[in-house]
This record gives C-alpha cells, structure tokens and sequence, in this order.
C-alpha cells in the first residue's frame, strides 16, 4: 500500500498507553517486527492497518522516521500557531 501525503493526514495516531513492550524494546513507538520483516502498524479509518517498511532494521528505521515525520507536520496544533 502506497501512501500519499493525503493519505498521511488522514492517519489518527492512538495514544501510546498500555502495557510496555516486554520483547524487541530497540523498536520505536508503531513499529512492529514479524519474521524479519518490519512494519509501521498504523490505524487508518479506525483499521489497524500494518505497512511493510523493510527487511533490514536501518532501511525500516529511515523509513519510519520519515513517515512519522510527514504525519507529524501535518495537522498539529503546534505547526498550527506557526512554529
């Protein structure tokens, strides 16, 4: 699956609560790792939706980073006031 920037500011982030990891604590928030693959576990229309980033944990890294980061300018309150 292939997302756009419209589809990134569609993307609602459920907050990070619950249980702690217990296993694979190096991963960062929305990041899962399956049969080494790893996927950037996201809801989209209230749908956990998993997208397969990479193979190897530095590609799947730069690769999350950069999708958080585009999710994360568009529509907060904080890129809202201008700052």
């Amino acid at each position: 699956m292939h997302l756009t920037l419209q589809h990134l500011t569609k993307i609602k982030y459920a907050p990070i609560m619950g249980r702690p990891r217990r296993y694979k604590k190096h991963l960062p928030p929305r990041m899962q790792e399956k049969r080494g693959v790893y996927y950037h576990t996201i809801y989209i229309d209230k749908k956990l939706t998993w997208i397969r980033l990479a193979d190897n944990y530095a590609d799947a890294l730069r690769i999350w980073a950069e999708r958080e980061g585009a999710a994360r300018k568009t529509g907060t309150t904080f890129n809202a006031h201008g700052k």
